[in-house]
């Protein structure tokens, strides 16, 4: 944010100048000569502002005609502030209940700080918080402060629908972080399009994958395709700000300025390939890096698609798809596949600077079928993959032992808590396993289980854990508020006695 303070110059684009505050002959810049309390502010109402502290994120609502503040130094205009509303609405879809989400509605102006910062362009990231997850594998995971999430979620609202249409026009071989596009559309996507084309044995498929897709990205390559792409499709009148935006986000580098949770010795197991303390890349864990890498990536996809064209394919859209940095060619004979993996290796290094993993390279007989996004694609069937299906009888087993400390040792509001935790998790994999073939499977980790059933069921051909009504934690804090009122009602003093008028009890029992 622009800085009012001795010997600094700040454009004043609305508003009066108070106390401390010396004009010059261009209306539009002011000089700060005498110290004060110097702020900047922006309209809240006809006749209070917000006054923005420039030390540190802290505002006031303030009367405009206060003497002892600076008035509007950039006054929002109403489309502007819905723009921002809009972010955080749509940023705080589905995790109202996430901790930074309750502390930040805690302090809903600060959402109008925001915009004033945006708006006399002095917006920069604040603190992240970085952490490394196991399963399934490891990395290095990114959480952005809560103010830059909104502004992520700004820039998600204006681009994105620009990707989308490069996406549709191109026959929708791009799946990742697009509505309708997740791990289960793609794998019926390419499950649909080799049973089109057949299982001869002429036919071959090859899977291949980027090397540290989102850690070697160039950010370089990156921001001159948007400098060109996004001014040339978007037709908004907030252009500049979201050129602004983009770029900031784009070239942010979180791992300056962060905060590392859990397990800090996990980092020493991280290969360095993996990690943006030794690289440059995006920062998994935000929004902007999935839809930019995706758009990034579609640039590839567009030159695929031409190359298969000019193999002489009717549909080339048939027979590529990709899922973030995995694709496949499908449905070809084996040498045009081995052609294309080529000619892509050197393509990809040239015009994006990405490098073809060396140890993942997949070229079978079609027959064989494949591994693609947690699934297996067999002729006539999908299954999936035996890593969820670890995962799984990992959570199963956790909590029939849960079950057990329930049952035996009584049930409290961190058991239940964790308990509930346990069968969101449950049915989160029974989702994956619900598209294959996969019910015996299902059987086969539920049914034996001792515990498990004294505390949950089932619904739906095993295919959703519910907690039985006693052991639901909200059914438990509701019987324990009652036990509480109950106990408390006992031990309050009776006065009965005290007054012998039997007519003055009855009505003071009625009240």
């Amino acid at each position: 944010m622009t800085k009012v303070m001795t010997g600094i110059l700040f454009d004043k684009l609305n508003g009066r100048t108070t106390r401390g505050i010396k004009p010059l002959v261009n209306k539009r810049i002011a000089y700060a000569i005498a110290s004060s309390n110097y702020w900047s502010s922006t309209e809240n109402s006809g006749n209070n502002a917000w006054n923005v502290n420039f030390g540190g994120t802290n505002s006031n609502n303030n009367n405009k005609n206060n003497s002892n503040y600076v008035r509007a130094v950039a006054a929002l205009d109403d489309e502007e502030k819905a723009s921002v509303m809009e972010a955080y609405d749509d940023c705080c879809r589905n995790k109202m209940g996430s901790p930074d989400c309750i502390e930040f509605r805690l302090h809903p102006e600060m959402v109008i700080v925001l915009a004033v910062r945006i708006k006399m362009r002095c917006y920069e990231p604040g603190l992240s918080k970085t952490f490394i997850v196991k399963r399934p594998k490891l990395r290095e995971i990114f959480a952005a402060f809560f103010l830059d999430r909104i502004v992520q979620h700004w820039i998600y609202l204006r681009i994105n629908p620009l990707f989308e249409e490069r996406f549709v026009s191109m026959g929708n071989v791009s799946y990742n972080c697009r509505k309708g596009f997740g791990t289960l559309a793609a794998r019926i996507r390419l499950y649909n399009d080799m049973h089109k084309h057949g299982f001869s044995p002429d036919l071959f498929i090859g899977k291949f994958d980027l090397f540290s897709c989102f850690m070697s990205t160039d950010k370089e390559v990156m921001w001159a395709k948007l400098e060109e792409f996004v001014p040339a499709h978007y037709k908004g009148g907030d252009l500049e700000t979201l050129m602004y935006l983009l770029k900031i986000t784009v070239f942010h580098r979180p791992q300056d300025h962060c905060e590392r949770r859990g397990d800090l010795s996990l980092w020493e197991r991280l290969p360095k390939a993996k990690s943006l303390f030794h690289c440059n890349g995006l920062p998994i864990g935000n929004i902007t890096t999935q839809i930019l890498l995706n758009f990034l990536l579609s640039y590839f996809d567009e030159w695929v698609l031409w190359r298969i064209a000019t193999l002489g394919y009717e549909h080339p859209e048939e027979h590529y798809i990709r899922f973030v940095d995995d694709f496949t060619f499908h449905s070809m004979p084996v040498v045009h596949i081995m052609l294309l993996y080529r000619e892509s290796k050197d393509w990809l290094w040239a015009n994006l600077h990405f490098l073809l993993h060396p140890d993942k390279v997949y070229i079978q007989p079609q027959f064989h079928g494949v591994k693609f996004v947690g699934g297996v694609i067999l002729p006539g069937r999908m299954y999936v993959i035996n890593r969820t299906v670890a995962g799984m009888y990992l959570r199963v087993n956790y909590t029939d032992t849960l079950c057990r400390v329930i049952v035996e040792k009584g049930a409290t509001e961190t058991r239940l808590s964790l308990l509930q935790h346990c069968v969101s998790s449950l049915n989160s994999y029974s989702g994956f396993l619900i598209h294959g073939k996969s019910y015996n499977l299902q059987k086969k980790m539920l049914l034996p289980l001792q515990w498990f059933w004294k505390v949950c069921y089932t619904k739906g051909n095993l295919n959703v854990v519910v907690i039985k009504k006693q052991y639901k934690l909200t059914n438990y804090l509701i019987h324990e508020q009652e036990l509480q009122c109950r106990i408390t009602d006992s031990l309050r003093p009776r006065h009965r006695e005290s007054f012998p008028d039997d007519k003055f009890l009855r009505r003071a029992s009625l009240w």
